[in-house]
């Protein structure tokens, strides 16, 4: 008797009743949520199968398209632009001055968190031949 009049006191009797109806209501949502984890499956993996494409994309386009630069000790600049643009090989020389170059160099820079950055230890030599 003790018992039941601190629980009733103390609000305990209100609580399980509470947790009586919350697990009622859960067992009755039981269904819905089934079926919503059904529909909701193909749809995580659409998502996962295009997060893939995009990340294997990324790595190609880091792959195919690259900055090479040959500083000038005396002349201006060339920057070396090799890649594929619109389905194309593309190749193009660009010859800067100091200041072109430096604000060049700062938005490559720039570019780093989502762009495949090569460094050359010793001056490059250019003998090749480009068949398109």
């Amino acid at each position: 008797m003790i018992k039941k009049w601190l629980k009733k006191k103390l609000g305990i009797i209100d609580l399980e009743e509470h947790i009586k109806q919350l697990q009622k209501e859960v067992e009755d949502n039981k269904q819905y949520t089934t079926s919503l984890e059904k529909q909701i499956e193909p749809i995580r993996k659409d998502v996962l199968y295009e997060s893939q494409r995009i990340e294997k994309t990324l790595t190609q386009l880091k792959e195919f398209t690259k900055v090479d630069a040959d500083v000038g000790v005396i002349s201006n600049n060339t920057i070396i632009l090799t890649g594929v643009y619109h389905n194309k090989a593309y190749v193009q020389f660009y010859d800067l001055g100091n200041g072109e170059f430096g604000r060049l160099v700062e938005q490559l820079k720039d570019m780093k968190d989502h762009a495949l950055i090569r460094n050359i230890d010793s001056p490059p030599a250019f003998h090749g031949m480009f068949k398109i």
